[in-house]
């Protein structure tokens, strides 16, 4: 039985009851290669990943304009000039795009000035598809270093989709008073987590085996269910050789005719959602990020 839709305040553009955010994490061949350069030699593994590239991706652009949809492409700033032609097509169809740094690189592991080096170079290289809109970052993996908002700003990231802190967006400090708008997601809404699997090197580690098609779409759309009647923001994580095989990208249609099929989900860019969010200041003192400024507030600095 679907529960009745609960009262809401008023979020969202245009009296649109929730926000959808379709998320693509074009990662390639340095999803292996980031964390381990010297897996280069392992073409049958990395073939895995750049099936993602030469049929994923292509599948998912020909779904999204099919379905009308516009999404937000995370990009390592290494992989703009390999893939610029299909990256083209991205920004051509009215995706948006935003980065991973330069190879996936764990922030918090590299000091201060590589940090920001690193956030400089993948925006650069963004440049050379785009230079229109707001462009987002999302963590590749690893913890959110102290001063990355601010670095964020400085190198000219407006927002970003790392956190798992809330189930709408919200802002987190980024020193001298500014603040940067995050898009949190979920772990359940990511297809790699269901679907990715390698004997050797093994992903995930651990050797989890594929989930039933099935069961994935009926738990996304469960989330998509509780969204809608909370009234949130739902964010989707896609990865190119994935979800883009001839099999999946059918779950990705039937999840998308689910969301349009409700007549009132807002489906927005991350640019758009961290634009309509900064210029309405919604949330509260009580958000979990004031609570960590006050137990941790060299965390937030």
């Amino acid at each position: 039985m679907t529960r009745a839709l609960a009262p809401t305040p008023n979020r969202w553009p245009d009296d649109r009851r929730f926000a959808v955010v379709i998320t693509v994490n074009f990662d390639s061949e340095l999803a292996l290669l980031g964390p381990d350069p010297a897996a280069a030699s392992l073409d049958k593994t990395l073939s895995i990943f750049r099936y993602g590239a030469i049929r994923g991706a292509p599948r998912l652009l020909d779904t999204f304009a099919e379905r009308g949809v516009r999404t937000t492409w995370f990009v390592p700033g290494a992989m703009v000039a390999p893939c610029r032609a299909l990256l083209g097509d991205v920004v051509a169809a009215g995706h948006g795009l935003g980065a991973r740094g330069m190879r996936l690189e764990r922030m918090d592991r590299l000091t201060v000035r590589e940090r920001l080096d690193v956030l400089r170079a993948s925006r650069q290289a963004l440049a050379e598809v785009t230079a229109t809109g707001e462009p987002g970052f999302r963590l590749p993996s690893g913890e959110w270093p102290p001063d990355l908002g601010a670095q964020l700003l400085e190198a000219g990231f407006g927002w970003s989709s790392s956190w798992t802190g809330d189930d709408v967006p919200f802002c987190v400090p980024a020193g001298e008073g500014r603040s940067i708008v995050e898009i949190p997601f979920i772990h359940a809404l990511s297809d790699r987590l269901a679907f990715a699997w390698n004997f050797a090197p093994a992903i995930p580690e651990g050797q989890s085996r594929i989930a039933s098609y099935e069961d994935v779409l009926e738990n996304w759309c469960l989330e998509l269910e509780g969204c809608r009647r909370e009234g949130l923001c739902l964010v989707l994580q896609l990865h190119p050789e994935v979800a883009g095989t001839p099999g999946r990208i059918d779950l990705v249609w039937r999840f998308l005719d689910a969301v349009v099929e409700t007549g009132d989900a807002w489906v927005a860019t991350g640019a758009q959602v961290a634009s309509w969010w900064r210029a309405h200041a919604h949330g509260g003192p009580e958000h979990p990020v004031d609570l960590l400024r006050r137990v941790s507030p060299s965390s937030l600095a």
